[in-house]
């Protein structure tokens, strides 16, 4: 009698493990489902905030088109040598212009760091914000600190030497253009309008591409 009721509560105790474990997997199993919900909200919340900021990326953009048409379009008279359409007493508040770095991807680095990026369903979305953000953006950021450093370094200490600074920054509208005649001031003109132009096609190239997530985040 003892052993039948031996054998019996073993059956029940390892029924009771059983039943355990399989409650303990079920409830595992629901507490990831859960998990990957949440997550999945988070990651589409993230996404939607991420087209807030490309909205606002492009706006920064045609604002920076805007200014670079503007300092362009100056500085290619002067070097063109069409000086009576200009001001060239203001030639200094054109010529050592150049753009702001930016804080791009706030929301995106945010996925990166969490993980949360993994949830993005659509590839083409996630591919695209990796070329936007760790290419494009970057590639920006870097080219704007380097146009800082060069024109503190060899276009606004090359101008104090060459021109006569006079208050409010204006200069000598004829010693412009003597150093424009004898090509050391052109040089620096057409340096800068090089680089403007070369900013302009990136800027465009950029909106292209932000629009472009924009359309994919919004589903058309």
């Amino acid at each position: 009698m003892e052993k039948n009721k031996t054998g019996k509560y073993l059956k029940y105790a390892i029924g009771e493990i059983v039943l355990v474990v399989i409650g303990i997997l079920i409830a595992l199993s629901i507490n990831n489902w859960n998990e990957k919900r949440l997550e999945k909200n988070e990651a589409a919340n993230y996404v939607e905030q991420i087209k807030i900021e490309l909205e606002s990326d492009i706006t920064h953009f045609n604002n920076d088109i805007s200014l670079m048409q503007n300092w362009s379009d100056y500085l290619n008279k002067v070097s063109d040598g069409k000086y009576n359409e200009v001001d060239l007493s203001r030639l200094l508040i054109y010529l050592p212009r150049n753009l702001s770095a930016r804080n791009f991807g706030i929301s995106y680095y945010k996925m990166l760091e969490s993980g949360i990026i993994k949830h993005i369903e659509n590839n083409q979305i996630g591919k695209k914000l990796q070329t936007y953000y760790l290419i494009n953006c970057s590639e920006y950021n870097y080219r704007t600190e380097f146009h800082a450093n060069f024109i503190s370094d060899h276009i606004e200490g090359p101008l104090l030497l060459m021109l006569n600074h006079k208050k409010d920054f204006l200069v000598d509208p004829q010693e412009v253009i003597e150093e424009m005649e004898n090509g050391r001031l052109k040089s620096l003109v057409n340096w800068q309008i090089s680089y403007f132009e070369y900013n302009l096609r990136k800027s465009n190239e950029n909106i292209i591409q932000a629009e472009e997530l924009i359309s994919l985040i919004d589903g058309k």
